[in-house]
């Protein structure tokens, strides 16, 4: 059975504790990482918080971005605008004792593996799993993720400056299998420029 955040009830536990030993368990028998999250519904869907390594992000984000002229609806976000993300580079570069990067939307298909602590609260505390096959695609942020890992013939900030790999980066997770939604959350996040 499923919850009001979406997460099934066997996934539920009675403790920090409990949940915490059981997403570690989770995520050494499948390879995966655990991360402590906040898990909430907004517009009637499941959503994620989280904080994820830049490093982390690099390697395991994937942007998807349309060609520029092909048709924008095959892919996840609009085509990627190579000054755009120069500019966020290197300001990362210039500024990395001091710099700050707004969180960014992620989308999943499907639900991953969350273990929450039991709660009438609509909004509970928990830890997420990401296992190797967990695909996140980028709803809003993908300049952002360009700039840390590089695209095309950018090079990341990472590749010259790999000791922020270890910084962190606020995400939302969006669990949506639909690419209509997915779309329309990218406008609803980025109402500057049309795609």
């Amino acid at each position: 059975m499923i919850t009001e955040t979406g997460v099934t009830k066997d996934l539920e536990h009675d403790s920090v504790e409990a949940a915490r030993n059981a997403a570690n368990e989770d995520a050494a028998s499948s390879g995966g990482r655990v991360f402590p999250c906040v898990v909430f519904r907004q517009g009637g869907r499941v959503s994620i918080a989280t904080a994820l390594p830049l490093s982390f992000v690099a390697k395991n984000v994937r942007p998807d971005s349309a060609t520029k002229g092909a048709d924008p609806r095959s892919a996840t976000n609009r085509p990627m605008m190579p000054d755009h993300v120069k500019v966020i580079r290197d300001y990362l570069k210039e500024n990395k004792s001091a710099y700050i990067l707004p969180p960014m939307t992620l989308n999943v298909r499907q639900m991953p593996q969350v273990h929450v602590i039991k709660s009438n609260s609509a909004i509970r505390s928990g830890f997420l799993v990401v296992q190797d096959e967990t695909v996140f695609y980028v709803a809003d942020g993908q300049h952002r993720i360009a700039a840390i890992a590089g695209h095309d013939k950018i090079k990341g900030v990472l590749s010259d400056e790999p000791e922020m790999g270890t910084d962190g980066l606020a995400v939302m997770i969006v669990v949506e299998p639909d690419m209509i939604r997915i779309h329309q959350d990218f406008a609803d996040a980025a109402h500057t420029k049309p795609i």
